[in-house]
């Protein structure tokens, strides 16, 4: 018997879901219990005897016995979105996520009135949406580059950590993606930084990267005054809404490490913090804004989808603002899962 408690919140964007203990055990084992029965027919009497048909897929050819299945994950599923549909979203903002308890669920987020990503936290729901708030603060939308962040909403699902093992997200991201909806769990949003050797490739165009890229607007406080490459890219990679890769001889005790960054104000944009960085730095690196994150190295490589790059010519600093091309063949590859608990916006070189 599936036993379940809802406690709706005061604002009605969370509510706590749970099932008892007892089925969960249970179903560890076998989430799809059969309960068989059969009678043996003794009797020489001669009226009509009442024929049952097997189910479907029932190995018993006989007309008097059958299979009974109990499909706990579809009644869970069913529960699930029954109480998802039923939250009013609350715009994702940190004010709001704040108000949450600090326990492990699942959440939606919306553009607009549409679900268009489903996610869990293993451990802390506002911790988990909090990084999506900065995620989502610095990227763009339409051609006047406002905020993406701005047009969402949430609602969430406290869900004991013992129904983890059940992947309730995995199943409400089937059920919307087959209304058309959660497609953000197919294009990359959730996934972290692709790595040194995607650089030079072509983005997906349906990616979520060339969809909603990077704002280099946006603003970011740095440590004013004369800093040292290494601290100062540290700091700016943590400060940024989107990551920053940067050469590993950055994080040595020689050589260019040694460099001085003349940050200037503490209060700056991004656009303007990578200036600084290429003007410091001696000729021959190149700071690159690619769709979904920022890259220093050396230069001579050509990205194609590069929104932008930085280099110093005698002197003198020179934006670049690229034609960005994206790769039409194929789609994303799927992340259809909502386990983001790793997400990293800030992963090292």
């Amino acid at each position: 018997m599936i036993k379940e408690s809802f406690w709706p919140n005061r604002d009605n964007m969370s509510v706590r879901f749970s099932v008892s203990e007892r089925v969960v055990r249970h179903e560890r084992q076998s989430w799809m219990p059969v309960l068989t029965g059969s009678a043996r027919v003794t009797s020489s009497r001669t009226e009509p005897m009442t024929r049952v048909k097997p189910m479907p897929g029932s190995r018993d050819s006989t007309y008097h016995s059958a299979e009974f299945r109990l499909n706990i994950i579809k009644a869970m599923a069913d529960q699930l979105y029954d109480l998802i549909t039923q939250l009013t979203p609350a715009p994702l903002t940190m004010a709001n996520i704040n108000v949450l308890d600090e326990k492990p669920g699942i959440y939606q987020l919306y553009r607009g009135e549409e679900i268009v990503y489903v996610g869990k936290a293993d451990k802390s729901l506002p911790e988990r949406l909090g990084k999506h708030v900065v995620k989502l603060s610095g990227r763009t939308v339409g051609p006047d580059h406002a905020k993406l962040v701005d047009e969402m909403h949430f609602t969430c699902l406290y869900v004991l950590e013992d129904l983890s093992a059940v992947a309730p997200e995995r199943l409400m991201i089937k059920r919307f993606q087959a209304k058309g909806e959660a497609a953000w769990n197919a294009n990359g949003f959730g996934r972290n930084d692709p790595g040194k050797e995607r650089d030079t490739s072509a983005v997906k165009a349906g990616h979520f990267d060339a969809l909603f890229p990077i704002n280099l607007d946006v603003g970011v406080k740095v440590a004013p005054g004369r800093t040292l490459s290494e601290g100062f890219l540290a700091e700016l990679k943590l400060r940024l809404p989107y990551n920053l890769r940067y050469d590993g001889s950055f994080k040595s005790k020689a050589g260019v490490a040694l460099t001085e960054i003349v940050a200037g104000d503490a209060s700056t944009t991004a656009r303007e913090a990578f200036m600084r960085v290429i003007q410091s730095l001696p000729v021959g690196w190149q700071l690159t804004a690619l769709p979904g994150y920022a890259i220093l190295y050396p230069s001579g490589k050509t990205y194609p989808s590069a929104l932008a790059w930085w280099t110093k010519v005698e002197g003198v600093v020179h934006e670049t603002v690229g034609t960005p091309e994206f790769d039409t063949k194929g789609s994303v590859e799927d992340e259809a899962t909502g386990d983001d608990e790793g997400l990293s916006e800030f992963s090292a070189d």
